[in-house]
């Protein structure tokens, strides 16, 4: 990396671990795979009735088990886009070997990026309010399909005190949060 003019080089910035649950694969291994395969993740919708709509398919992540990765009794009252963060982070943080005994938790942060959340939840809730009223949404609802909670789970759950906020710009939620993780590590807030 060059210097700019006053001498100033910015740091080198890295990724040194992986993690991906996705409608091709629940890591980053079987995803690959699948992509050089040259299988598609698009199928007929089958998380709910598509029968009003212009669209009927999408994709999907499919016989996700939470219940291998995190508590069931936690993984019922979470929306599965903060599942997914969750899962993919430990599995990244793994990767990477990184050892949170030997780093500074106000150091670590976390980015996350999502088109939209937990619509699921709000989905579900919606649902439950036209059938059975208001008195049966969840008090996790709102919690759930916020789109910075699965930063705000993963930062709870691993003890990281450093910078934490979501991106949501469509599908370049992801591209954008690694961006910006990019800039607060080259700036040298994380």
């Amino acid at each position: 990396m060059q210097s700019s003019t006053n001498g100033y080089t910015p740091p080198r910035v890295v990724i040194t671990g992986l993690g991906a649950i996705t409608p091709l694969g629940h890591d980053v291994e079987s995803t690959w795979q699948s992509l050089i395969a040259g299988r598609s993740g698009i199928d007929h919708i089958s998380k709910f009735d598509t029968s009003d709509l212009r669209v009927t398919f999408a994709g999907e992540v499919r016989n996700f088990d939470p219940g291998q990765y995190m508590d069931r009794k936690e993984a019922r009252r979470l929306d599965p886009c903060i599942q997914y963060a969750l899962v993919a982070t430990q599995q990244a943080m793994a990767d990477a070997r990184l050892d949170m005994t030997a780093e500074d938790p106000t150091r670590i942060g976390v980015i996350v990026g999502s088109g939209i959340g937990g619509i699921g939840s709000f989905r579900e809730n919606l649902d439950l309010t036209r059938e059975k009223g208001l008195r049966k949404v969840s008090p996790f609802m709102i919690p759930n399909m916020l789109v910075d909670s699965p930063g705000g789970k993963i930062a709870i759950d691993h003890n990281l005190q450093g910078p934490n906020h979501a991106v949501v710009s469509a599908c370049a939620s992801g591209t954008t949060a690694c961006g910006e993780a990019f800039e607060l590590l080259r700036r040298g807030d994380a």
